[in-house]
């Protein structure tokens, strides 16, 4: 599993165009080089420069999958730090569990604690002082108050009997509902899950991110923006110094009226060579 996902790493480093160009430019260079050789002894020495570039693109590779590798492991330990401290005490048959947020099902009666973070949605049973911050949900920072079902009634019914229901704000009465995605204030009790999964409210949205495709932001568009202009640049610059050298080389060979197979195809294969290399 290591192994595939660094080589895998190391797959997607080696796509790039540049370095694509270049190692089909190196085994091209040891082709030519060695066909070309005048005898053995300049045969046995004709690859290293083809070989060159091909080391120096593994080497630019491997250093590139090496770090990609290095903040994956990186990430992964966060993760698993993060992951250990997603439990909830639960109370399930009767019998009081410690389990992962994963676990919970609905039915599952689970105990309020200040500072936790609510894994599903849902209802109170018992409560004493509790807050919830809901601004994850709803962007709002004051603090809501919640209470059992019976609880928020009779105390609906006291506002409704001293005639400030239309004085009071969202805030005044209680609310039985515990959202996903929230957060325990303060106070204490128990409530009962009552929706898990994509159907709570923060899997409602994470399913949307999902359906989703990430955008970039305006930094990253502008850096994309430079990287291709950098690339086309380089690009150009390599077409028009191949040309030039072509050019000259033609005219020269045209003036001279020489060929000389295993000197001037070599010659022709390092324009293109100098070409990529000025673009890199």
């Amino acid at each position: 599993m290591i192994y595939s996902a660094f080589f895998g790493l190391l797959w997607n480093a080696l796509q790039d165009l540049t370095l694509k160009i270049l190692i089909v430019a190196s085994f091209v260079s040891i082709i030519i080089q060695v066909s070309t050789a005048h005898d053995d002894e300049e045969r046995n020495i004709a690859w290293i420069d083809g070989f060159a570039i091909f080391v120096a693109v593994l080497v630019c590779s491997l250093v590139a999958a090496v770090n990609d590798y290095e903040k994956e492991l990186q990430f992964k330990k966060l993760n698993s730090v993060a992951d250990s401290r997603r439990q909830i005490t639960v109370i399930r048959k009767g019998h009081i569990k410690s389990i992962h947020f994963s676990d919970l099902v609905v039915g599952d009666l689970v105990q309020i604690q200040e500072g936790m973070d609510i894994p599903a949605d849902g209802f109170i049973i018992e409560a004493s002082d509790v807050l919830t911050d809901e601004s994850a949900m709803t962007g709002e920072t004051d603090p809501v108050k919640k209470d059992s079902l019976e609880k928020c009634i009779r105390k609906r019914n006291i506002v409704i009997e001293e005639g400030s229901k239309n004085t009071s704000n969202a805030h005044t009465l209680p609310s039985p509902i515990l959202l996903s995605g929230t957060k325990i204030m303060a106070g204490e009790g128990y409530f009962i899950i009552i929706v898990v999964g994509d159907d709570s409210c923060v899997g409602k949205i994470e399913s949307l991110l999902r359906e989703q495709e990430p955008e970039m932001t305006p930094l990253q568009k502008k850096l994309d923006s430079i990287a291709n202009d950098i690339g086309k640049f380089g690009l150009i610059s390599a077409i028009f110094i191949i040309c030039v050298l072509l050019l000259r080389f033609t005219i020269d060979r045209a003036m001279e009226g020489l060929w000389d197979n295993s000197k001037h195809w070599e010659e022709i294969l390092n324009f293109f060579i100098i070409g990529v290399d000025f673009s890199f």
